[in-house]
């Protein structure tokens, strides 16, 4: 279990460090954004409200190879390690690539990324006939970059914290095992929650300025697609509509719309203004 929680730690602060590369990234994408956040003071704020957001996010990436290297640990088998490798280079690369888009659209857009950007996926033709060579080229480098040193410092210095302890019985690695896994997966509910309250956190709780920018920047990217998605996914479709024809449609609000007795006060000479009220 110690190996274990050693290396459940050195994971969240290896995502946490690469959140905080990601911020220092987007900030220097939005040059100049100085008309953008008035106050200095809150691109450092960011970096601090938005952690609630950022554990949430980690704990997401941290869940599956956890579960790999505890079944590494149990079964004594190094295929479950190397699993654990590939799904931490997959959520690299997940994790980069949505950072990288969310600076650039967020540059064009003023918006985070979110589930709209991703529908023109459905068409990838036209999404790459839209986007320049240049552009294209620049993504890759970037991600590369970005990638490159993170893995290679993971697959040096954390991985090889995986190895077996010595436990030579397997029902001491089971029960071991099994209380390892009771009790991160019920840590990792309720970080992921941000706590045992009644409500859980979602990207609102990283507002904390008058200027939207400084907001966004203090929400994961992840997040916000994974509340986006959330809400998207909860909206009901065309079926749960009745469809009706004008004239009887008419016939139905019409007694909504019927004045037995006009009792309002006049204020203006003018019969009929001009004048719509939204609320």
């Amino acid at each position: 279990m110690k190996k274990l929680t050693l290396y459940s730690l050195y994971l969240m602060v290896f995502w946490f460090v690469l959140f905080f590369i990601n911020r220092l990234f987007f900030v220097y994408y939005q040059q100049p954004i100085g008309n953008k956040i008035k106050n200095n003071a809150d691109i450092v704020k960011a970096f601090y409200y938005g952690f609630p957001l950022d554990l949430a996010v980690a704990i997401i990436f941290i869940l599956l190879p956890l579960l790999f290297a505890n079944l590494f640990f149990v079964l004594q088998n190094k295929i479950y390690k190397k699993v654990a490798l590939a799904l931490v280079l997959f959520f690299l690369l997940l994790y980069v690539g949505v950072g990288l888009a969310d600076a650039g659209l967020y540059k064009e857009w003023n918006a985070k990324i979110n589930m709209q950007a991703l529908a023109h996926f459905k068409n990838p033709s036209e999404v790459f006939k839209t986007i320049s060579t240049k552009l294209l080229l620049l993504f890759v480098f970037l991600l590369t970059i970005i990638i490159a040193p993170f893995y290679y410092f993971y697959k040096k210095k954390i991985h090889p914290t995986l190895h077996f302890d010595g436990i030579t019985s397997m029902k001491k690695r089971v029960s071991f095992g099994l209380l390892f896994f009771i009790l991160s997966t019920g840590l990792a509910i309720i970080g992921i929650r941000g706590g045992i309250f009644n409500i859980p956190i979602n990207q609102s709780i990283a507002y904390f300025s008058n200027d939207p920018m400084a907001n966004d920047l203090a929400v994961n990217p992840f997040y916000s697609i994974i509340q986006d998605f959330d809400i998207k996914s909860k909206l009901p479709d065309s079926s749960v509509y009745k469809i009706t024809s004008n004239e009887l449609a008419a016939l139905n609000i019409k007694p909504d719309f019927t004045i037995s007795k006009d009792s309002t006060i006049p204020i203006l000479n003018t019969q009929r203004p001009n004048i719509v009220y939204i609320f």
